[in-house]
């Protein structure tokens, strides 16, 4: 390592090891999100007595994010995947062949098993553009619904009789409409 390389504190074993596996891995974001998550939520090891614990700090999000360059709503996002994803999509996000936000748009609406299908079938990435295509689809349709007009029962009743009346003629009844 040249002189300079480091930005850390001196005497901060992380900081050191993570900026020279940055360096060294080439790692993307979302890898790194998943990094920041596995160290915000890294816990002491070993046997310590509550007064050895004290002494030791544990990496917060907001630290863990300026450590591995990426954002703190991106380490939030690592650690949903991370709790509810299965150990295929995890490692697939780990690998970089899956972005962490769409692991954690798929946790959503696939249950383990067909997250580690996807995975397997590399279907993964499609499978949650097809959902997010839906989801604004959804959202198109409640705003047309929200804007259409508003009917009030008799008068909805009288368009539908005259609606029915027009159509008895063609043998083509309407029962939904107009909505209320």
């Amino acid at each position: 390592m040249a002189c300079g390389d480091y930005l850390g504190e001196l005497g901060d074993p992380l900081a050191l090891v993570v900026s020279l596996n940055l360096k060294r891995r080439h790692l993307n974001e979302s890898q790194r999100a998943m990094v920041a998550a596995k160290l915000a939520t890294m816990k002491h090891g070993g046997d310590r007595r509550s007064d050895q614990a004290e002494n030791l700090p544990l990496v917060t999000q907001k630290q863990a994010a300026e450590l591995l360059n990426t954002s703190d709503r991106n380490i939030r996002t690592a650690a949903t995947v991370q709790r509810d994803a299965s150990q295929e999509l995890i490692a697939a996000v780990e690998g970089g062949k899956v972005a962490v936000s769409a692991a954690a748009k798929a946790t959503k609406f696939m249950d383990k098993d067909e997250q580690r299908k996807a995975v397997s079938d590399g279907t993964i990435a499609k499978a949650v553009a097809e959902h997010r295509r839906a989801e604004t689809k959804l959202k198109e349709a409640e705003k047309v619904i929200a804007e259409a007009p508003k009917f009030t029962n008799d008068e909805a009743e009288r368009i539908k009789e005259c609606v029915n009346r027009c159509h008895r003629r063609w043998s083509i009844q309407l029962t939904n409409w107009p909505p209320i």
